[in-house]
């Protein structure tokens, strides 16, 4: 049964996270390797916190990295068929650096020099523009860029903000929902305003920033003078980018996006269709579609449309590898049939 392996984002930790996977020899490796390099004892900081420490950037994204990780040798140890049929695999966000390590493009310890430099940019670019994240759950009626360029007008026209002011969509999850960023003022007026522009309800995360927008871009130039010390190499498996949803094999391309990923929205929900897309994924040979394409062998009607034969295909067992379910309910919402191959590994 082909299988994919996915990776959750920061916002996925706990405190306790990782206890579970602590008899398994090589996910102790794996801590003391984090704690050597980033020169902190992450496995202290995930099983006992404080909350306060671990919610920090620069603690959370190795954090969820480790454990992601862990999770994935805890899944080799309980169900080594769905590593060995693995055939593609992407994270959110900050996962993507555990489903990079995975798919053999980078090595767990370059990952984390990787994270490093990102988590700390990441925090540093936070401090100087107060910023955040907020989930903002759509209507076919909403108009939600509308509401951004209002935010952003209010905070250059009424606030004066002497500071960078943006106010734009940070995560794509699904067609009802959207993660905004922006400065906390242009936040606060969406969260005042949200019915004046048809978005349902808000909700604001717990972030210390605006990832994944332009506030980031420091970040951005911080990680791209440092990328080029590390060796990337081409994935084993398919391997899908943030930055642009489409599969991405040349190292050069994933250096790029990482690089890009940074300041510009994760694109979760398009990546997720598209790993259904699949033409190299089997077909049901119980469904209409398959038998028509075995037909058209004969010269009889082909059916060419890629989503149509898409919705025929074997559902793949999915398999999230870490501190939370966040791809759960996103897919669940995107495409049931696919969730119901759906399970989480959890730390």
């Amino acid at each position: 049964m082909p299988s994919i392996i996915v990776f959750p984002g920061q916002g996925s930790q706990f405190i306790g996270m990782g206890k579970k996977l602590l008899e398994i020899p090589k996910v102790n490796r794996m801590f003391e390797i984090a704690s050597n390099i980033l020169k902190f004892d992450l496995l202290s900081v995930c099983l006992n916190g404080p909350k306060a420490e671990l919610d920090k950037t620069d603690k959370c994204q190795a954090a969820v990295f480790v454990t992601s990780l862990g999770a994935v040798e805890y899944l080799k140890q309980t169900n080594p068929e769905a590593i060995k049929d693995c055939y593609a695999t992407c994270g959110f966000s900050i996962g993507e650096y555990a489903s990079l390590v995975l798919c053999g493009a980078v090595s767990f310890e370059d990952a984390l020099q990787l994270i490093k430099i990102r988590s700390s940019a990441m925090q540093e670019a936070s401090q100087a523009v107060p910023s955040g994240l907020m989930s903002v759950f759509l209507s076919r009626d909403s108009r939600l860029n509308t509401g951004m360029l209002a935010a952003r007008k209010w905070c250059k026209e009424k606030l004066k903000l002497d500071e960078p002011i943006e106010c734009e969509i940070a995560n794509y999850l699904f067609s009802q929902c959207k993660v905004i960023g922006g400065n906390n003022e242009a936040l606060d007026f969406i969260e005042l305003n949200h019915k004046e522009f048809g978005i349902n309800r808000v909700k604001r995360l717990a972030v210390s920033g605006a990832f994944h927008t332009s506030l980031m871009k420091s970040a951005e130039d911080k990680l791209k003078k440092e990328i080029d010390n590390i060796s990337i190499k081409p994935p084993l498996i398919k391997f899908y980018s943030n930055y642009d949803a489409s599969l991405c094999m040349s190292p050069k391309k994933i250096k790029l996006n990482l690089i890009k990923q940074v300041a510009n929205p994760v694109k979760w929900e398009q990546i997720l269709n598209n790993l259904y897309y699949d033409e190299n994924l089997p077909l049901d040979d119980n469904s209409q579609e398959s038998k028509n394409i075995e037909l058209d062998r004969l010269g009889n009607e082909i059916i060419s449309n890629k989503k149509a034969q898409s919705k025929n295909r074997i559902y793949p067992d999915i398999f999230e590898c870490g501190p939370a379910n966040q791809t759960g309910p996103i897919l669940k919402s995107i495409n049931y049939k696919a969730f119901k191959f759906y399970k989480h590994i959890s730390v």
